[in-house]
Order: structure tokens, then sequence, then C-alpha cells
């Protein structure tokens, strides 16, 4: 992450239950959830709350989704279900609709759905 030109010096701040993302804005109430199925999404990349931003990272609203986590050969193909949600949202609501997604899904593999 630090290859330049490096947009923003990341950092790894700690685990989490699940790949899903929220973000809101407080003047409005209007929400943005982003969402994967565990076994698709390896990292999730994206800014924490700091107000006011004191860095690069606080201060932007970029969202990363890093998917499969395996290297592909040539002719072979992988799947990913993600899916984003936007609306009036509180975080309690945003992980119903992440176990809604979850249902909703092929059952997973044991591995990566890579395939030819």
């Amino acid at each position: 992450w630090l290859i330049p030109p490096s947009p923003v010096d990341w950092a790894v701040t700690g685990s989490m239950a699940a790949p899903l993302v929220l973000q809101q804005d407080r003047a409005t109430g209007l929400t943005c959830v982003i969402m994967a199925r565990p076994q698709d999404c390896f990292v999730v990349s994206a800014p924490y709350n700091m107000e006011p931003p004191e860095d690069g990272v606080a201060g932007h609203h970029s969202t990363y989704l890093s998917l499969f986590g395996t290297d592909l050969k040539a002719g072979e193909t992988a799947r990913a279900y993600l899916r984003a949600v936007i609306g009036k949202l509180a975080p309690a609501q945003a992980v119903e609709r992440y176990h809604e997604f979850l249902k909703s899904c092929p059952a997973p593999a044991t591995q990566p759905a890579v395939g030819r």
C-alpha cells in the first residue's frame, strides 16, 4: 500500500466481524451500506471516523472491498456476491440487511468460487 503514488497511508486497525461498511450523512440521515459474503472478501479498506480529520485517512469517504484472495489462472473465472443499500438506516437496520443478504446468496462453497 505504500508503493508510490500511494494516495493514502493505510493502517491495519483491527479485525471486523463481517465485511460490512456503513457511511452516513448526519445532516440528512442518508446511509450507504456496502456488504459482501465473508468468504468472498478478505479485506475492507475504509476511513475511520475522526472529527475534525487530523490526517489523510479520516478525511475521505472511499471504500474498498478486496475480493477473492487467490490467484486465477488464464481462463479461470471467479464470482463474488456484493450488495449496496442506500436509504435512511440505523446501524442495527444495516446489520439486519446484511443477514438478509447472506440468506439470499447461494450456499457458500468450501473454497473460493473459482472455476473454468
